[in-house]
């Protein structure tokens, strides 16, 4: 057995152990009081390994996502609130999520963590009676549940349209 070969093994594996150890950024003990003054929410920092340069990162658990559940129901006493009695509304109300439509009831999984996602909704035969929705991912693996108040849209100048045409007598032409 060669001797220089056993003497180059052992700095060989010291040396690709060393550069296995995670990358760690301390933290200025000044900046943690700034942080605990303006009740700012510090995220530990990310631990790269030499692996993660050459095969990338992990990909995002599920549970790092939010998750949004929309529901659409018929309010028909305008209490804002669903009561037992209000129907829920199936395939009558569209939302629009980051330039995607969804038909409710939806199940929406995957926002980003700490991102802000602006909900709109329409209807045809119905209108929701809530604004626009704003909401925010705040916490990692949340599940944010909306149940959207709705009126059934009365068309009253069609309805008036078609009365006044039956109460005037019809012009025949000479």
């Amino acid at each position: 057995m060669n001797i220089l070969g056993r003497h180059t093994i052992l700095p060989s594996l010291l040396l690709a152990t060393f550069l296995m150890l995670p990358f760690q950024v301390s933290a200025n003990n000044n900046e943690g009081e700034k942080a605990d003054n303006f009740d700012i929410r510090e995220e530990p920092a990310h631990r790269e390994t030499i692996l993660d340069l050459f095969f990338g990162s992990a990909p995002a658990l599920a549970t790092e996502r939010g998750i949004l559940v929309i529901n659409a129901f018929d309010d028909q006493n305008n209490s804002g609130s669903r009561d037992p009695d209000e129907p829920e509304l199936r395939k009558e109300i569209v939302c629009t999520i980051d330039k995607i439509d969804y038909s409710i009831p939806a199940f929406i999984p995957g926002l980003d963590y700490n991102n802000h996602y602006e909900v709109r909704c329409r209807g045809s035969n119905f209108y929701p009676t809530m604004p626009d929705k704003k909401i925010l991912v705040e916490h990692r693996g949340d599940i944010i549940e909306l149940d959207l108040p709705c009126r059934k849209i009365q068309n009253n100048s069609a309805q008036r349209n078609i009365k006044q045409a039956m109460k005037s007598p019809s012009k025949s032409a000479p």
